[in-house]
């Protein structure tokens, strides 16, 4: 899960700056449609990896119990 987590995050600032060369600045990099897209992407992504991480921190207390 944290793989996937970077992942996300890699891919986001990736798509930051892929906006701002295609856009042609950083201004408009933000309000492009797929910064949006990715932006929410990102943020589904990240908090299904932390919901999970914190699953997998009770299952692991809950077996040594």
């Amino acid at each position: 899960m944290k793989k996937a987590l970077i992942l996300a995050w890699t891919s986001w600032i990736l798509c930051i700056f892929l906006n701002w060369y295609l856009e042609g600045g950083l201004r408009p990099a933000f309000q492009s449609n797929s910064f949006h897209i990715f932006t929410m992407l990102t943020l589904m992504t990240s908090v299904a990896a932390f919901a999970r991480i914190q699953q997998e921190k009770q299952q692991a207390r809950a077996s040594t119990v």
